[in-house]
């Protein structure tokens, strides 16, 4: 074999394990997803939502005081309301995510979380199947806030 074919056999060769770990690396950093229930008693003690979203389903809150999560169901159907939540770091890029159910309606759920300081959290309502936890595509548009 000739030098400049081994040169090229040895570049293609780096060139197919970079690319190799780049596709692992991104495939590995997509977070799996945390699935909560709002159950929580309601923490009272100073902790205020700061921000909201909600419809003629319910309403979804998310208080950066703490990281608490808040629902309420305001139908009585087989659906149930949840909230998909992804926290962002600095960059923007997603670091954790998930779901908080409520199931049943006519009273307001609550989840503590614990997330670090200065990451930026974004949430909205959802309405779902809780068996299963199957999300429908009928959701409130994304609501940010910091944590």
């Amino acid at each position: 074999m000739s030098m400049r074919t081994a040169m090229r056999t040895s570049a293609m060769a780096a060139a197919t394990a970079t690319m190799t770990m780049m596709t692992m690396t991104s495939a590995a950093a997509v977070p799996s997803w945390e699935h909560d229930h709002l159950n929580q008693q309601d923490p009272k003690a100073g902790v205020r939502p700061v921000k909201c979203v909600g419809d003629s389903r319910g309403m979804a809150c998310y208080a950066d005081s703490g990281e608490w999560f808040s629902a309420n169901d305001k139908k009585d159907d087989e659906r149930s309301v949840v909230i998909n939540w992804e926290l962002l770091d600095r960059e923007g890029q997603l670091m954790r995510r998930g779901n908080a159910w409520k199931t049943g309606s006519s009273n307001w759920g609550y989840r503590n979380k614990s997330f670090p300081e200065y990451d930026r959290t974004r949430f909205r309502l959802c309405t779902g199947k809780h068996k299963g936890h199957r999300t429908d595509s009928n959701c409130t548009k994304w609501r940010m806030s910091n944590a």
